[in-house]
């Protein structure tokens, strides 16, 4: 399994097997937007943008979803945060007997202990990086939330 990072919160998960996408973003970020199609697409807010190839399933809430031999949960956060709308879908990924968490969460938000419950326990966490300064340029930027 090769797991990229593009910027921000958006990863790439693949194997000869799979090509998933969490949190794909457009042009205009400042940084590279990725390249090349996904079969799955994961978005802890907002739509997805474009994204190359057929039959693309894509992922855009809370729930339980299976597909090509990988589970993916979407969780609702429970923890406080500084509006209910902001909050993001929390995700864990089982692919190849590794349990990935992926958490799209501002600095203001937290955690609660349903959340770590609901999330259970992982192998590799995947949070975003940059301040909340840079958070919040990017997000003007995106073309779904400008």
């Amino acid at each position: 399994m090769v797991i990229t990072w593009y910027g921000q919160s958006c990863f790439r998960i693949q194997n000869p097997h799979i090509n998933l996408l969490i949190d794909p973003f457009g042009s205009g970020h400042g940084i590279p937007a990725p390249r090349g199609g996904a079969r799955i697409v994961v978005m802890s807010e907002g739509a997805p943008p474009k994204v190359k190839g057929e039959d693309v399933f894509c992922i855009t809430g809370p729930g339980e979803y299976e597909r090509e031999n990988v589970f993916i949960q979407g969780i609702t956060p429970t923890g406080n945060s500084e509006r209910d709308e902001n909050r993001s879908t929390l995700y864990t990924v089982l692919v190849e007997g590794i349990r990935i968490a992926h958490l799209n969460l501002r600095s203001e938000a937290t955690l609660s202990d349903k959340d770590i419950e609901q999330l259970g326990e992982v192998d590799i966490l995947m949070l975003p990086v940059g301040d909340k300064k840079t958070y919040l340029q990017a997000r003007a930027q995106h073309p779904l939330h400008g």
